[in-house]
């Protein structure tokens, strides 16, 4: 089946690459955003209304042993019981190419910051399975990347599907990748988060005025779960 990251396998390698130089970073960001959009077949008033929705999907298949999945979850049920700043598995590509195409291709937690038109987007990870920290990386980036495409899309944005999304609204992203610290094996991610950031960081400035996006690698212990700068037990 057709998908949006179609003929990008080799973008999304070369932007694993952990010695990534920034002058890389942007062209790669760049062919990104284009091979992404030059994938899209429907008109914007057919993509998924569900798309960037600020909500919490509780539901979780009873043999579905996932430790990410039902960390998720976890995360979702806690804000049905208060929290109003926390949504999960929000879809970024439905209904782009056709009907049925990219409706998994949700970023796993979305997290709004003090009321505030400020995010975090999270790619949740428990441990090496599902992908190492690059991998996560890419896929948060290509997360990022899928937000600007409709962020930038002036038919998109005049529909009336997208006028109530508060998501869409935002004026700062950080993109992030939320994992135990054994995930990351010891390694010394700086340099490629930093690059990462600030490619992403400048991309976003250009293209859409007004907008912050950056990307960091980040930290919980298994007995917590991020609540940005402070942490509740689980």
């Amino acid at each position: 089946m057709a998908g949006i990251l179609d003929g990008l396998d080799s973008v999304r390698e070369k932007l694993k690459d952990h010695s990534l130089k920034y002058s890389e970073a942007i062209k790669l960001v760049n062919c990104f955003y284009d091979g992404m959009k030059g994938n899209i077949k429907r008109a914007p008033d057919r993509w998924s209304k569900e798309n960037w929705r600020f909500s919490r999907a509780l539901h979780i298949n009873k043999n579905n042993q996932s430790p990410e999945k039902k960390l998720e979850k976890w995360v979702a049920w806690m804000s049905e019981r208060g929290r109003k700043d926390w949504a999960n598995q929000v879809p970024t590509a439905s209904g782009l190419i056709n009907r049925d195409a990219d409706k998994k291709r949700s970023i796993d937690l979305v997290y709004r910051i003090k009321k505030s038109d400020e995010y975090d987007f999270i790619e949740l990870k428990v441990d090496k399975k599902a992908g190492d920290a690059y991998y996560a990386a890419v896929e948060i980036l290509s997360y990022g990347v899928l937000y600007l495409i409709h962020r930038t899309n002036i038919t998109y944005n005049k529909c009336k599907k997208s006028k109530d999304k508060e998501l869409l609204k935002a004026t700062t992203i950080h993109l992030k990748v939320l994992a135990p610290v054994e995930y990351y094996d010891g390694n010394d991610l700086r340099r490629y988060q930093n690059t990462i950031s600030s490619a992403i960081r400048q991309y976003t400035k250009k293209i859409v005025p007004g907008l912050k996006m950056d990307f960091t690698f980040e930290v919980f212990s298994p007995d917590t779960v991020i609540a940005r700068k402070s942490l509740f037990i689980l």
